[in-house]
């Protein structure tokens, strides 16, 4: 693909209640290598003292915008708002609480430069506790190239039926256009709402990959993602609308080998949510899907056995912290597991 017109990148920071964090994330913006043609930081009704901190900068440097809410809508909305917001022929969006190292934006020139009309280019990624944000740790994924490449639709359909989902948030640099056609049926997704979008634009489009390290990804026990994974039901919900949005409103996107693989990933994270919140009850949804899907049957009753005989063992107050605790500390080891097994049990 050539690009005919001008490649410019905008930068999108969502933030609410996250002045103790946002400094670093703003900081590593105006420290890009290339700079962003402009970033816009969204305050959503915060009440600490974030509006002051971010328009310090914005009296210092005249391609940060503000642009406050009255009250709080939520990240996802947020999110599909600034896509309206911005000016740039591409646009990222970064974390109040993560931040760019300082190629990041570089890198991603150097790709649409010549590939402008990719629905989006990604990197891998570093990790870091919120407790000690300096020791930076490899983020456990599976990514689907070991060189700087593009992936046509089908070549990303079948990485994703290899090895799930690659994508990390903090490192995704959208083609703007694209963006504004696709996001909007997504946003009832909530907290799931980008990695599914991910998914449509990746078997719609094709995208880009880099396999360097070029930001970094905070990890925090109160943070979005991880409040609905310990919520079961909540987290159920959302799957069930993807996995109907992908079979129906994207229908012929998503092949049948990759819904198969997409509802087993769902329902092995959603018994990963009951180890979380030290629930042992199955849904009706997740009981009838173990009898349908005979090939997955040993995985998860051997699952569940080993949550009900743990909390008969030591109860499941204290299975919930024990396991709470191995979630958030060796991270990597426990995505490993679910990715191996989910392969082992396809």
């Amino acid at each position: 693909m050539s690009n005919t017109n001008e490649i410019t990148i905008s930068v999108v920071l969502p933030n609410y209640n996250d002045a103790k964090y946002i400094t670093r994330a703003i900081e590593s913006v105006i420290n890009q290598t290339h700079k962003p043609l402009e970033l816009i930081i969204i305050d959503d009704g915060s009440k600490d003292n974030s509006i002051e901190i971010i328009n310090s900068y914005v009296q210092q440097y005249p391609f940060i915008k503000l642009h406050a809410h009255e009250h709080n809508l939520g990240t996802i909305k947020t999110m599909h708002e600034s896509v309206h917001l911005v000016s740039g022929s591409h646009m990222a969006f970064i974390a109040a609480d993560d931040w760019f190292l300082p190629d990041f934006l570089t890198e991603a020139y150097r790709v649409f430069k010549t590939n402008s009309e990719l629905a989006f280019w990604s990197c891998a990624s570093w990790s870091a506790y919120d407790q000690n944000p300096d020791a930076l740790f490899a983020t456990p994924m599976n990514y689907p190239k070991t060189q700087n490449g593009l992936l046509s639709k089908n070549q990303a359909a079948e990485m994703l039926y290899k090895i799930d989902s690659w994508f990390c948030g903090n490192t995704v640099v959208y083609n703007t256009k694209i963006l504004r056609s696709e996001f909007g049926p997504n946003v009832c997704l909530d907290s799931f709402a980008d990695n599914f979008l991910y998914r449509v634009l990746a078997c719609k489009y094709g995208c880009g990959f880099t396999p360097k390290r070029l930001s970094v990804w905070r990890l925090r026990s109160g943070s979005m993602s991880n409040n609905t994974m310990k919520n079961t039901a909540k987290l159920q919900k959302i799957y069930t609308m993807a996995l109907d949005m992908a079979e129906n409103r994207y229908q012929g996107i998503f092949s049948d080998k990759i819904l198969k693989r997409m509802r087993q990933r769902f329902m092995f994270d959603v018994l990963k949510s009951m180890w979380l919140s030290g629930d042992a009850s199955l849904s009706l949804e997740v009981t009838n899907h173990i009898k349908k899907n005979s090939s997955s049957k040993f995985a998860y009753y051997f699952a569940i056995s080993l949550l009900y005989a743990a909390s008969k063992s030591i109860g499941k107050k204290a299975l919930g912290l024990v396991v709470g605790y191995l979630y958030f500390r060796p991270y990597d080891v426990l995505n490993i597991v679910k990715i191996k097994t989910i392969q082992k049990y396809r």
